[in-house]
This record gives C-alpha cells, sequence and structure tokens, in this order.
C-alpha cells in the first residue's frame, strides 16, 4: 500500500457537494482507503482570478494503485462529475484533484509530475495539507508541509469553512 495524498479543489455548482462526491468516488477504488481529510478552506482563484472563489481540500488515501492507473481513475471521476478536461487550465471546474504525493516517489514522465510541481507556492494546497500532515517532508524539496507553508510566496486569504472530519480507518 502507497501512502497517498491528493488536492481537490471546485469552484462550480455545488461546491462543497462536489469535494464529497469526489472524495466518496476515490475511495470507491479498488483497494483505496481514506485516511484523513483536511478541513475545507475557501480561496480565491490564484491564476485566472476572473472566476468564482475556489473549496479546496487534501486527503490522504493508501492504495495498491500505482500511480499511472490513480490518474487515469481521478481523470474519469473529474469527467463525470462535469469537468471539461480538454478545455485548458485554471478554469472554472465542478472538480479538480491533483495527485500532490505518491509515497517518495518522484515521477515526471511527461503524463504525470510528482510531487506536483506547483505545491511550494499554492496556499490553498499547504494549508488543508497541513491540516493532517505537517511533518510529511515532500521528496525532492526536503522540506516538510509545514516549513513550505510559512515560506510560500502565496499571501492570499484563505478562510476555513469547515472543521475536519478526521481520521477514517
Amino acid at each position: 500500500m502507497t501512502r497517498v495524498f491528493l488536492g481537490f479543489g471546485s469552484n462550480m455548482g455545488d461546491r462543497h457537494n462536489n469535494l464529497i462526491l469526489g472524495c466518496d468516488s476515490i475511495c470507491a477504488f479498488s483497494e483505496t482507503f481514506l485516511q484523513n481529510t483536511s478541513s475545507i478552506y475557501e480561496t480565491s482563484p490564484l491564476y485566472n482570478t476572473q472566476q468564482s472563489s475556489f473549496l479546496n481540500m487534501v486527503i490522504e488515501v493508501t492504495t495498491e494503485l500505482s500511480a499511472h492507473e490513480l490518474i487515469t481513475a481521478i481523470k474519469r471521476v473529474e469527467v463525470a462529475l462535469g469537468r471539461d478536461i480538454e478545455n485548458g487550465h485554471n478554469l472554472p471546474r465542478p472538480l479538480d484533484i491533483d495527485i500532490l504525493a505518491y509515497g517518495n516517489e518522484e515521477i515526471n514522465d511527461g503524463k504525470l509530475t510528482i510531487p506536483h510541481p506547483g505545491i511550494f507556492e499554492r496556499k490553498f494546497v499547504l494549508q488543508p495539507w497541513s491540516d493532517i500532515a505537517e511533518d510529511f517532508i515532500l521528496k525532492g524539496m526536503n522540506e516538510s508541509i509545514k516549513s513550505l507553508l510559512q515560506s510560500t510566496p502565496d499571501k492570499s486569504e484563505i478562510s476555513l469553512t469547515q472543521l475536519t472530519v478526521g481520521k477514517m480507518t
């Protein structure tokens, strides 16, 4: 089993429900088990600011799926929940799920980059991730999530909207 952290974001439709449906869908994958969920935060869009605010969270799962099997399954969930994956980056979407870390692996093969390359500049990822694994050392950066959060150049506002669901086994 591999320890995996996934980042979730939604800024279209019933954002909260989209996060829940996405989490439920991920946990329905074969041999994938929810370990922990962060609190849910509301954030302003970071790159394309001409869109609605996001709800963001991070979950921890363990899985027997390979990283490539996992991203393929994740893309199916995003499409099932209404995301147009052909419509470019940083646009409004019902659900966006990123693999933030897949165990201690580093992958950069043109199809998948892990750890996710924008983590250090994304408070909307670092804050919820810090809720559940502040001491996790990010491969390739050799810094904890807590340290990355403290040093991120992202100074955007982030508001807690729902307290953590917590560990599930």
